[in-house]
């Protein structure tokens, strides 16, 4: 998934089960984050529910 606006892209790649995003700021460098993929992607939703 490419997001574009008047400033840059993020970039998403495999959107579903992505574990990194890169930002990319026209005139900078671009930034990757990455982050864990726990379980099937609901987990944050029974945590939720068990608050």
């Amino acid at each position: 998934m490419r997001i574009i606006g008047n400033k840059g892209t993020i970039v998403i790649p495999e959107f579903s089960k992505s574990t990194t995003a890169t930002l990319a700021v026209i005139g900078e460098a671009p930034v990757t984050v990455t982050f864990p993929l726990e379980g099937n992607g609901y987990n944050y939703q029974a945590a939720d529910v068990r608050q």
